[in-house]
């Protein structure tokens, strides 16, 4: 996997500036379009972080610590080699763990675990692929009243690009059982609980039925912040009356307000939530439902709630808060 380095930045600017979209910024090469701030109603005192414009092609690809090493075989890692685990069975090293205790063990090195009828939520471009690392969010239960019902009952699975094929067949809906390495992942900058998958970290997931997961209903947008993140995790939300200035680009993602936002709506801070394609298919927006270029007020967009730190090399990063939609359905006009 070739990682292009993103440009982090934020846009300070009056709400006036904002609606005649003359906040300062600085543009992305990589993406062309810089992509504009949320656009709310005119008030003249409050500011805002804008959400800043990232390629989806990168966005949230979180870097694989094997990405030197050459591919293997899914199926069999090689001569003289374990095959590659099929999830047909449980391997005794794995003990059977549910999602929250993942959560709780916060473990610094992977640990081993099996993940026994958990449901997929979103998968990275619609559909893992061969060489192009792949992310997959499962979480335990069909439905939740609440985010703090759901809290810690979802989580990310990371397959890097050289072991992603064996993904290929996964699909929103899908009941599985999960082989895979559960840590705080912390490669170039990075701290996010996960279950990785890797030609070192053996794992696989596979179809046992299906179901049809229902997202926690009428989340507020200010609920979803980088502190509660941590205490609730990517959970399938639906998030009601919002709105925000799609990018000309497709593939750039944009920030979120509440749809009649005013003075009452606090600050968004470092706490703005962007609207991704990327775990749409093709990680690009389709017009309709976003319509690019202009204010977008959607009735509820229904998503998982994640977060996109850029690799860094060095340095402290940024992470992102997002909301992803895995299908133009999700996205309501």
């Amino acid at each position: 996997m070739t990682l292009r380095r993103v440009f982090a930045f934020t846009l300070l600017c009056s709400l006036t500036s904002l609606l005649a979209n003359a906040c300062g910024s600085e543009p992305d090469p990589s993406t062309g379009d810089a992509g504009q701030a949320p656009t709310p109603t005119p008030t003249p005192t409050p500011t805002r972080d804008a959400s800043p414009a990232k390629d989806a092609s990168v966005d949230d690809a979180a870097a694989p610590v094997d990405a030197a090493k050459p591919d293997v075989n899914v199926a069999d890692a090689g001569d003289g080699a374990a095959p590659w685990p099929d999830c047909l069975t449980r391997p005794p090293s794995a003990p059977i763990t549910a999602i929250d205790a993942v959560w709780t063990a916060n473990a610094a090195a992977p640990t081993q675990v099996w993940l026994a009828g958990v449901h997929v939520t979103a998968v990275s471009r619609g559909a893992c692929a061969a060489g192009q690392a792949c992310q997959i969010y499962v979480q335990e239960g069909t439905s939740y009243g609440s985010l703090a019902e759901g809290a810690r009952k979802a989580i990310k699975v990371f397959a890097s690009g050289t072991v992603a094929s064996g993904f290929a067949s996964i699909a929103v809906g899908d009941r599985v059982d999960v082989l895979g390495w559960g840590w705080r992942y912390n490669v170039g900058g990075q701290s996010e609980i996960l279950l990785q998958v890797a030609p070192t970290l053996p794992g696989c997931m596979r179809k046992i039925g299906a179901a049809t997961v229902t997202p926690i209903p009428k989340v507020p947008l200010s609920a979803l912040t980088r502190a509660s993140y941590d205490v609730y995790g990517p959970l399938l939300v639906q998030v009601p009356a919002i709105s925000g200035k799609a990018a000309v680009a497709a593939t750039e993602t944009f920030g979120l307000y509440p749809t009649g936002f005013d003075a009452s709506f606090p600050d968004a801070g470092a706490n703005i939530v962007s609207l991704s394609p990327f775990f749409l298919t093709g990680a690009r927006f389709t017009n309709p439902p976003v319509v690019p270029a202009i204010v977008n007020a959607f009735t509820a967009v229904t998503g998982v709630f994640g977060t996109f730190t850029p690799f860094v090399e060095a340095g402290a990063p940024t992470t992102y808060l997002e909301l992803y939609p895995r299908s133009a359905a999700d996205i309501g006009r």
